[in-house]
């Protein structure tokens, strides 16, 4: 950070004003906000509709029921059968667009995959976190190939943003084809 010290510019107002909108957006019960604030103009954050368009992603896929990090992540498995964490975690972000997580949310992710119901994923006991190997389960491989939805095996308990999802079914779904949150009855 000292290195960039230099390059440091000063927040306009017009800066404020949109990053309090796009907070609004991401921390509203409603999901559509952030959706709604993305079609606004977002060019004085040049970033910012990108990174919350990726966050919207997040929610759990019409299909499948599994986030876009989940989807990648047993696609990578489903192709390699197993992987230690860290090389997972390497796998997964080279199929970003830009960087999206660290590894310490994304192991956090992977263990919950690991934890419920029916898991779709197996994590060894090895102590380093990025030296364990994870490895599909029969559950994730019938998830990843459609034959199941991960919220219907599962259920759900997680934050978005403002968004808390919960139960056996997820109020909101992101369909990939539309590139839209839809309500999920």
């Amino acid at each position: 950070m000292a290195a960039l010290a230099d390059t440091r510019l000063r927040v306009t107002g017009a800066q404020f004003r949109l990053a309090r909108a796009a907070w609004n957006g991401f921390t509203s019960p409603d999901p559509t906000a952030i959706e709604r604030f993305i079609e606004t103009d977002t060019s004085a954050l040049p970033f910012i509709a990108t990174a919350l368009r990726r966050h919207l992603e997040q929610f759990p896929a019409v299909d499948s029921g599994l986030s876009r990090t989940e989807r990648q992540s047993l696609a990578v498995l489903r192709e390699h059968g197993s992987l230690p964490a860290g090389r997972l975690f390497a796998a997964v972000q080279r199929l970003e667009e830009q960087v999206f997580m660290g590894n310490g949310s994304f192991y956090r992710l992977m263990a919950d995959l690991s934890s419920v119901r029916h898991p779709l994923l197996q994590i060894s006991d090895t102590p380093q976190s990025s030296l364990r190997e994870v490895t599909i389960t029969e559950a994730g491989r019938s998830v990843i190939e459609g034959r199941a939805d991960h919220i219907e095996l599962n259920g759900v308990d997680r934050w978005l943003g403002g968004v808390h999802l919960k139960g056996d079914n997820a109020a909101w779904r992101w369909d990939r084809a539309s590139a839209r949150l839809v309500k999920h009855y």
